[in-house]
């Protein structure tokens, strides 16, 4: 393979195939030139091309009989950089974990849906972090969000507060309880994401998000709602049209 049939995604190469890979059956199961791979019914026969994987989908009842066909996507692997250095066998558990995460995304899409999978949802980077929402998810508690709004919500809040008090004319001691008024509501609001299905309108969600935005926060737990967030206001998300 040469160089220019190799990409980096996620900081991690991946093979591409070259333009002669046309003539192999794998090149339906992907468009390289989009960064798309195509959600399509399970084939075992199907190849494999140097640097990708199939991601296969199963779904039995509780019973355990096949419930609907299985569905496969081919998908960039996934290839830890050389800064990782661990022993072999650490590396290998540790890309068997990326594997699932890569699997978990790709699912959920498709029931969801999906018809194809963008590969900058699934690089390296995407899958730690599916991993570290699904971590923090685990422990989403509205004490924990309560905790975490009172000390990282407070700039932004005191930004919009202090728009509100000149707006509005107040004096000193008025700032000051428009300030403390400003971030419990938003604290209060955020703490409702703690539910499995959070009692929040379409409004109050956008709201929300505008305020992580402004904020600019980073930190797991801002990643986490900012992701439910966004899947209140986007239920479904459209296909790429090709």
């Amino acid at each position: 393979m040469d160089a220019n049939q190799v990409q980096t995604l996620a900081g991690a190469p991946v093979g591409i195939p070259s333009v002669e890979a046309s003539a192999n059956p794998m090149f339906a199961a992907f468009k390289a030139d989009s960064k798309l791979s195509f959600v399509r019914p399970y084939d075992p026969s199907s190849v494999i091309v140097a640097g990708f994987r199939h991601s296969v989908m199963r779904w039995r009842d509780v019973k355990g009989q096949v419930a609907k066909q299985a569905k496969m996507a081919t998908v960039p692997a996934i290839i830890l950089p050389d800064t990782f250095t661990l022993p072999e066998k650490a590396k290998q558990v540790l890309i068997g974990c990326l594997e699932d995460a890569q699997d978990a995304i790709i699912r959920l899409a498709v029931e969801l849906g999906a018809s194809t999978i963008a590969w900058q949802d699934v690089t390296l980077d995407a899958t730690l972090e599916h991993l570290t929402a699904a971590r923090v998810s685990t422990r989403l508690t509205k004490e924990q969000i309560t905790g975490w709004g009172n000390i990282a919500l407070i700039p932004a809040c005191n930004q919009r507060a202090d728009q509100i008090s000149e707006a509005k004319g107040y004096n000193e001691e008025q700032r000051k309880a428009q300030r403390a008024s400003t971030l419990n509501a938003y604290v209060a609001h955020f703490s409702k994401l703690a539910a499995a299905v959070p009692n929040v309108g379409q409004s109050e969600a956008q709201a929300m998000q505008n305020m992580l935005a402004i904020a600019k926060l980073d930190d797991d737990m801002a990643k986490v709602l900012s992701k439910k967030l966004h899947a209140m206001l986007n239920p479904v998300e459209a296909d790429v049209n090709l």
